[in-house]
């Protein structure tokens, strides 16, 4: 039988890419070499030929685990996971008090648990100050009756649903047949909610689920026993996803739940923390003569680069800081100008066409080379955008750690980290192929990367190193993303090579009239030009100019011209113009 040590080498090594060397192994699980080498044969032992693990110089990695090697690991994750969830003992004598309809002494209590008075009286200290902290509920011990738990019975469910794991029931001196009947009836609550949850898009945290599926599965039992809920008139309307989970209870389970018991259970969902992404955009923007103009110029660069409607230009206080300055310059008769420099056309050229393109209309014509702040300021915006990776989380964790691991990624992730889905292992357990556009897949559940090898592990918790693990994960994955990117366009954007040797020749004559096309022009270095045609009718082209005599423009002798044609709105605008930056990098 595996050990938690060993599911947990299991584990680390399925979360790697490449060979884990013997020496991270040590480090990892504080052992010696001596120590690792027996206990990795351990496990090739236990799990046989469903476990495939090499063995080199390198270190160990696994590339290959079948289907009864995952049941397996996962059967023991389950175990482990509900034996750290609560303090057993304290728990299972609080629910054999709260399933008792009669009082109990504390003799009584250590007879049954098999323990003794004073370990019994110690672990109800424990209870006591659980139900302190719990309203509705006491452990009254006042009479010469015994112990009983005073309280409401929707509150005894409550507590129930907090503290009721399997194992804890299993745990508790109340008869194999009521431990069997509970974990049959946990199970099939679990399918019924999980089958409604996501009928009826009603996403919520993976430990809530876990509680609102004992919360009713013990009010199902409880009913059976003859534990009632009091009457009481319902303060509102059903909604349709309770009424669905009880008609399925039922029809199951031979048990309807009343109203007031479904609305009981509708309070318990909407107290539940809903999947949905923490954090907020920063929508301030300084109050300035130039905003309007500048957010005019967002909109027309999100319009030729067809960017979702909820894109948000950010950075644009120190844009506004910068036109005021050249304004100002320009004012005091000060003309000199901020030019733009090859290197910034060469490393953004989509962003210097929309700059130098939309100034002029947008700010007035007086000063057209004033576009290096604006074509930064869209650069900066745009890589964001567009090396963002889609990310999906699956967690059963609770909204705090959900919201610390977005915080994590975000501050110290990677800059491609983009927005994040975040769904409970149920919703992932039960549709996986409805996730598989996911660039990145994160999940805080073990179990999840039994169920696909695209699952990267972090705990909830991360440290330096598993931050830094996390930040060269997104950094492979975005580089294999770009350069296969890059590589499909290049071969839908095939680069043309013409030779001009005709003399005298002006840059209109050899490129054509732009039939109402958007067009710029930028020098790269001494001799070399790009020229940007962007309209919504033409269609992408590369073509590079090599001139035995110059070609003029504006009174500069050119002998290459890079030539782009592309379309407007077109979603590959990005990756062509990626392409085109290495062109230029490159003449």
């Amino acid at each position: 039988m595996l050990i938690p040590r060993q599911v947990n080498m299991i584990l680390y090594l399925l979360n790697r890419e490449d060979w884990c060397s013997t020496e991270e192994l040590c480090t990892k699980f504080q052992m010696g070499k001596n120590t690792l080498q027996p206990e990795l044969r351990r496990i090739q032992e236990e799990l046989r030929d469903g476990l495939t693990m090499e063995v080199g110089h390198k270190g160990y990695r696994i590339t290959g685990l079948t289907g009864y090697a995952k049941a397996e690991v996962r059967d023991h994750l389950v175990s482990y996971g509900e034996n750290k969830s609560i303090d057993v003992r304290p728990a299972s004598i609080l629910l054999y008090l709260l399933y008792l309809r009669q009082t109990v002494t504390i003799r009584e209590l250590a007879e049954v648990f098999y323990l003794s008075k004073s370990v019994v009286d110690r672990e109800l200290k424990t209870v006591k100050r659980w139900l302190d902290q719990f309203d509705g509920l006491e452990l009254d011990a006042s009479g010469n009756q015994g112990l009983r738990i005073l309280g409401t019975e929707k509150r005894k469910r409550i507590y129930c649903a907090r503290i009721g794991s399997v194992k804890t029931i299993r745990s508790t001196p109340l008869g194999d047949e009521l431990a069997a009947q509970y974990a049959q009836v946990i199970e099939t609550v679990g399918e019924i909610m999980e089958d409604c949850l996501l009928r009826h898009d009603v996403l919520i945290s993976g430990a809530d689920f876990r509680q609102t599926v004992r919360f009713l599965a013990s009010g199902v039992l409880r009913s059976k026993m003859g534990f009632h809920r009091e009457l009481e008139d319902v303060p509102g309307e059903i909604p349709a996803v309770v009424r669905d989970i009880s008609a399925q209870v039922a029809e199951r389970l031979n048990c309807k739940p009343a109203e007031i018991e479904q609305w009981d259970l509708w309070e318990f969902l909407e107290q539940s923390n809903r999947i949905v992404e923490p954090g907020a955009h920063d929508g301030q923007e300084m109050e300035h003569r130039f905003r309007d103009r500048l957010f005019a110029l967002d909109e027309n660069a999100a319009r030729i680069m067809a960017l979702p409607q909820d894109f948000q230009f950010t950075g644009r206080r120190y844009v506004l800081q910068y036109l005021d300055q050249m304004y100002r310059r320009y004012a005091n008769g000060n003309m000199l100008v901020n030019n733009l420099d090859s290197e910034i056309v060469r490393e953004y050229p989509l962003e210097v066409h929309i700059a130098s393109r939309m100034f002029p209309e947008t700010f007035g014509g007086e000063i057209t080379e004033e576009t290096s702040a604006i074509a930064l300021f869209l650069a900066a915006n745009l890589r964001a955008y567009r090396s963002r990776l889609s990310v999906l989380l699956v967690t059963n964790e609770h909204r705090g750690v959900i919201y610390q691991i977005f915080k994590t990624v975000r501050q110290f992730g990677y800059p491609a980290a983009g927005e994040t889905t975040v769904i409970p292992g149920y919703a992932y357990r039960n549709d996986p192929a409805k996730y598989d556009g996911f660039e990145i897949k994160l999940t805080t559940e073990p179990e999840a990367l039994l169920m696909s090898s695209d699952f990267y592990y972090t705990p909830a918790v991360l440290d330096k190193m598993e931050i830094y693990r996390l930040r060269e994960h997104f950094r492979k994955v975005d580089e294999k993303r770009s350069a296969r990117r890059l590589t499909e366009t290049q071969e839908s954007m095939p680069v043309e090579t013409v030779s001009v040797t005709e003399k005298g020749l002006e840059l209109d004559a050899l490129l054509g009239t732009a039939d109402g096309a958007a067009q710029t022009c930028h020098q790269i270095r001494e001799k070399v030009l790009f020229v940007c045609r962007m309209g919504a009718e033409l269609s992408p082209a590369v073509t590079i100019y090599r001139c035995k005599s110059p070609v003029s423009y504006h009174r500069m002798d050119v002998e290459k011209v890079l030539f782009v044609q592309c379309r407007e709105q077109d979603p590959r605008l990005m990756d062509q113009f990626e392409y085109i930056s290495e062109l230029l990098k490159a003449l």
